[in-house]
């Protein structure tokens, strides 16, 4: 969505905050103006808090 400028859901975005009790972003994504900014770092450009993850995985698949 963030690539297609002239893209224009008319909708909201439903950042983790507003639905969960924990996000498992190190750092939610900033929203400025109404705005939800792109990360740019690499990838995603977002870092998960990999404590945070594990204390809310139900099930992890091993493969050999």
């Amino acid at each position: 969505m963030a690539a297609l400028p002239e893209l224009n859901l008319g909708c909201e975005f439903y950042m983790a905050t507003y639905y969960l009790t924990e996000d498992i972003l190190t750092e939610p994504f900033p929203v400025r103006n109404g705005y939800v900014h792109v990360p740019s770092g690499p990838g995603l450009g977002v870092d998960v808090d990999l404590a945070r993850l594990e204390k809310h995985t139900v099930q992890t698949l091993r493969i050999h």
